[in-house]
């Protein structure tokens, strides 16, 4: 009974955490960690034989054998456990199966390696992740993943650690505190994304630049919605927020520069311009008045002439 009570709360707790959605962006982690096995989308009853896995970047990338990708964003993953069966939640009356059949039933051609994740012993390469993904109708999902060489799982749990900011077992429950690192995350993540704007907008280089604001304006967004649900969590949506305020004000400041420099610069040119105009027409003028003065001259020798007769 315990057991079972046990487990329903760690399906509400997913459940719960849908109000999660995907960032387009999350902090950088250095290099990639890659590790190959196999992978079932347990909701899904999806179960691919070869899978590659790479944490790159704040994110997972799950390559199946048909070339398909899931990415999983950091901010996505409720928790990650070693898989057994309360970690796998084999429970079919939770809300979390309404849409799926019991995957563990012997009729529905489950792979062995899927039923042998099920059992008491937890093994270290037997890693299942609960994820939400609002885009689906069911946003509660469950990825089973079992490393093909078990020496890699200490480094996969460490890297999925640095991703969520979560421990193994540790969950994401809305009304918790905001996980320092989960925080810390998220804006050196903000802060390089307007590195990047910034020196695309000094360098004037403006269509570079506006795919990133765009991309920083949509992480903003998620991320304040994404971290919305935790206590505290005001002071660090508002810095998110004023940082792509910032590189988007950056860009304004400098377009408008660069339109007073050529501004500026069209004023000069002009004047140059009417400054030869005026040097012209003064020499024209010149040159009239010195012709005009040898020809009144001619004529009043003429008079002269013609008078003297």
């Amino acid at each position: 009974m315990g057991l079972k009570k046990s487990i329903t709360l760690a399906a509400i707790t997913l459940i719960s955490s849908s109000a999660l959605t995907p960032l387009l962006s999350t902090s950088a982690i250095a290099g990639t960690f890659t590790v190959k096995g196999k992978c079932a989308f347990l909701l899904d009853q999806s179960y691919n034989e070869k899978c590659t896995i790479l944490i790159k970047k704040g994110y997972i990338s799950v390559l199946t054998g048909r070339s398909s990708v899931e990415k999983i964003f950091g901010q996505q993953i409720s928790d990650f456990n070693l898989a057994n069966k309360t970690t796998l939640r084999m429970d079919e009356n939770l809300a979390l199966y309404d849409s799926a059949v019991p995957w563990w039933t012997p009729w529905n051609k489950v792979p062995k390696w899927v039923k042998n994740a099920t059992k008491k012993t937890n093994e270290q390469h037997e890693i299942v992740l609960g994820y939400v993904n609002t885009q689906l109708n069911n946003p509660a999902n469950l990825v089973l993943i079992t490393l093909d060489d078990p020496s890699k799982a200490a480094g996969f749990v460490r890297q999925l650690s640095k991703i969520t900011g979560l421990r193994v077992g540790e969950k994401t429950i809305p009304g918790s505190e905001l996980s320092p690192s989960l925080k810390l995350n998220l804006l050196r993540d903000a802060k390089k994304q307007a590195q990047r704007i910034n020196g695309l907008c000094r360098q004037r280089m403006y269509n570079d630049a506006e795919p990133v604001l765009n991309e920083l304006d949509t992480f903003a967004y998620n991320a304040s919605n994404n971290i919305s649900m935790f206590l505290n969590s005001e002071t660090t949506i508002t810095k998110i927020e004023n940082i792509s305020e910032g590189a988007r004000q950056v860009c304004e400041n400098e377009f408008k520069r660069e339109l007073a420099e050529l501004a500026a610069a069209e004023r000069a040119r002009l004047a140059a311009i009417r400054a030869r105009e005026a040097a012209k027409r003064a020499a024209l003028i010149r040159s009239r008045a010195a012709a005009a003065a040898a020809e009144q001259q001619k004529r009043r020798a003429a008079y002269d002439l013609l008078a003297s007769y």
